[in-house]
């Protein structure tokens, strides 16, 4: 399930993989970042990603949860 997803290639994208884990996804390029985590079920949270070109930053809640 794609959360959402836009670049200047209209190719990257919040997911939810096959396994229930949050991914990154660069579609342009075929790469995918796992966070390594699953969504909470019934709580607000507030997920942010960033991304340097090579390493992407999944913060939740304010706080850093995976690099």
């Amino acid at each position: 399930m794609t959360i959402l997803g836009h670049s200047s290639c209209g190719c990257w994208a919040l997911l939810i993989n096959d396994e229930g884990k949050l991914d990154f996804e660069i579609r342009c390029d075929g790469t995918v970042f796992n966070s390594g985590f699953s969504m909470y079920l019934n709580a607000d949270v507030i997920v942010a990603v960033t991304y340097d070109g090579a390493t992407a930053n999944f913060y939740v809640n304010g706080g850093l949860a995976n690099s």
